[in-house]
């Protein structure tokens, strides 16, 4: 294997983990918006993040976990 094709297998290989964490992270934010709602719980940033055991940075990170989190903030006034 050429030192190109290493750099382009390891490159691949933190693509998969970063994907697999990312879906791992918006399961854990849908669980935690339902264990939030059942509970009639507030729910803001803070409560998503701690609930599913995740920074609030990390909720800002990825579009899609801030829009699910928003969508059910404004839902949930």
């Amino acid at each position: 294997m050429s030192n190109d094709n290493i750099r382009q297998y390891r490159i691949d290989n933190l693509k998969q983990a970063q994907a697999a964490r990312k879906e791992d992270s918006l399961k854990r934010v849908n669980e935690a918006l339902n264990n939030l709602k059942k509970r009639r719980d507030k729910i803001n940033f803070h409560s998503v993040a701690r609930e599913a055991n995740l920074s609030v940075s990390y909720l800002y990170k990825y579009p899609e976990i801030k829009q699910e989190s928003q969508k059910s903030e404004t839902s949930n006034h």
